[in-house]
């Protein structure tokens, strides 16, 4: 999933930002967030997360949640 994501974070530049994190190297973190499988994808609006995916999603319903949370959809 990380070329799609690098490309929706081009695309979509200036408006999300876009963040990856190895939860092998970063444990905690996934503990914190209650990550049990990958990937797990966090949507947050202004510091709060509004929506949340699990496994791994095509990059048509990516960009659709992505405009959705932007107010484009």
């Amino acid at each position: 999933m990380a070329p799609v994501l690098d490309e929706l974070a081009q695309d979509y530049a200036g408006q999300v930002k876009v963040a990856i994190i190895n939860i092998d190297a970063n444990r905690a973190v996934a503990s914190q967030y209650g990550v049990t499988g990958v990937p797990a994808l966090f949507f947050y609006r202004r510091g709060k997360l509004v929506d949340q995916a699990a496994g791994a999603l095509p990059r048509p319903e990516l960009e659709r949640r992505l405009q959705v949370l932007l107010g484009q959809a």
